[in-house]
């Protein structure tokens, strides 16, 4: 595969203008009450271009962010975009190396552009109070959502290529990641890596963690336990994973499962939060 560093300023940018807007150029359903777009992961791709604040990345992105924002005022959709510049303490507590070399390619703190981007959203939302900005600081995205989001009965649409995501266990939650749309809801939707996993909102989460998400997150899993590997374990100890019994993996499995499980994550959240003053930028 060819590097971003080495494809010509023009190649970069084309693919760059491609990628977010298959994120963030599409149709919004009159069934979806809130929208959030968790901007880390639709903006990582910028940071894999050497020219990462050339104006024409700032325009494109104003550009897409400028559209989306349209669609949902005209159908009066709150949308809230969500942003960090740290990655999160309690996956590193758990996992040292939890995204250590996406955090340190994708450093938002030191960029032009992305900091012009914020500026320029936050712009929007002191105009317009459907529009929200909201810094999660050292947590993960998915708490401030999924506290939001648990709380009602409505449709809500997630922008993100994060497969942390697809572990949420909330009916009314659907996920867009630039190409496809997840509904949590549907037991048969399509999972990552294309497994096939009864029950995924109770036991991806085990897939994770026995499978790893090394490209993305750099957890790199079991040795020796690649998809098929997983999937017979989890399918063959359902019981004891049910009940928190004994198993042969239960220690290894014990010791990182806080890095998927959403419950053990938002009880963090819940923690800290007002610690860390979470809220609007």
């Amino acid at each position: 595969m060819t590097s971003l560093n080495n494809l010509s300023t023009k190649q970069s940018f084309d693919l760059v203008k491609a990628i977010i807007g298959s994120s963030l150029k599409l149709e919004i359903d009159d069934s979806i009450y809130k929208i959030f777009i968790d901007m880390n992961s639709v903006f990582s791709i910028v940071f894999r271009t050497e020219n990462v604040d050339c104006e024409e990345n700032i325009y494109v992105a104003s550009d897409f962010i400028e559209d989306i924002i349209n669609k949902a005022l005209e159908k009066k959709i709150e949308i809230t975009f969500l942003f960090t510049v740290n990655n999160s303490i309690y996956h590193t507590n758990i996992y040292p190396d939890w995204c250590f070399d996406r955090s340190d390619r994708v450093n938002f703190n030191k960029s032009k552009f992305y900091k012009k981007l914020l500026l320029e959203l936050k712009k929007y939302s002191n105009e317009n109070n459907l529009i929200k900005v909201v810094n999660c600081k050292t947590f993960h995205p998915i708490a401030f959502i999924y506290d939001e989001a648990s709380i009602l009965k409505k449709d809500i649409l997630i922008i993100t290529r994060d497969k942390l995501f697809q572990c949420l266990d909330l009916r009314n939650v659907v996920i867009f990641d630039g190409k496809n749309y997840t509904f949590i809801r549907d037991k048969y939707r399509k999972l990552p890596d294309n497994i096939i996993l009864d029950n995924p909102s109770k036991y991806l989460k085990y897939y994770f963690i026995l499978n790893g998400d090394k490209i993305r997150t750099g957890y790199s899993g079991l040795k020796t336990y690649g998809k098929e590997k997983s999937i017979q374990y989890i399918n063959k100890y359902r019981t004891e994973l049910d009940m928190n019994l004994e198993h042969p993996l239960k220690e290894f499995i014990d010791t990182y499962i806080g890095l998927y499980d959403i419950n053990k994550i938002y009880e963090n959240y819940l923690e800290f939060k007002n610690k860390e003053k979470i809220g609007e930028y």
